[in-house]
């Protein structure tokens, strides 16, 4: 069974995919683990493809639960792992991620959406936000990154809702399928009325052979 769009699960059976997590992602993780200090951080990697961030959660974090849609990327994840030198197993789950509660009822002090919802449409992300704040511990936090819509090829393709589209035809979301665009304001106006605090917020530009990428990377605490 795949789960979501079926393009990723092509993509991760084709291809070498990166093995390191981003920037936004070491830096997100240093933050959480200075709020909660010694605690024994329960992470959920959500969307996890290969595990290139599940591997680095593990470094730091006493459980950590992958949580991906396609089986290329999910049974990669632990020989990614043993490539950094980590041999606890990191726990795989296989499931819908717009779908959280199906699959999960623990709660986790540090959640990860690294470039993953975004590739659904927005109302059932808008849908597994909520679902995702429930699986947040009290005092807990949220990473979502996605993409913004200075972001080169936004507005090409099909459009099939408000701020979701598919089939882009240009920039680095070409034949990546579907896509739904954020700006800081719906960003903002989603997780307010669902009840997370903000914690802090980056607006990243980057060109990259003529193409612009405009990432959102924003965490949340409950």
């Amino acid at each position: 069974m795949i789960y979501g769009d079926k393009i990723w699960e092509k993509l991760f059976a084709s291809k070498e995919w990166g093995k390191y997590p981003p920037e936004e992602v070491i830096r997100y993780y240093f933050f959480v683990s200075n709020q909660l200090g010694e605690k024994n951080i329960k992470a959920l990697d959500i969307g996890s493809g290969k595990g290139a961030c599940s591997w680095f959660l593990k470094k730091g974090c006493a459980e950590v639960t992958a949580f991906e849609g396609a089986p290329a990327g999910l049974k990669s994840t632990n020989k990614v792992a043993l490539e950094f030198n980590v041999k606890d197993k990191i726990f795989l789950l296989h499931g819908d991620i717009t779908e959280p509660k199906n699959y999960i009822n623990s709660k986790f002090d540090l959640l990860l959406d690294n470039y993953a919802l975004y590739s659904n449409e927005e109302n059932k992300i808008k849908r597994a936000l909520v679902e995702y704040y429930d699986l947040t511990a009290q005092s807990g936090f949220f990473l979502m990154n996605c993409f913004g819509e200075k972001t080169t090829g936004f507005g090409s393709g099909k459009q099939l809702s408000d701020n979701t589209w598919i089939d882009i035809s240009n920039g680095i979301m070409k034949e990546r399928g579907i896509v739904t665009w954020f700006t800081k304001k719906s960003l903002f106006d989603i997780f307010q009325k669902i009840g997370f605090s903000i914690s802090y917020y980056e607006n990243i530009l980057i060109e990259r052979n003529q193409n612009i990428i405009e990432k959102h990377s924003i965490c949340l605490k409950k």
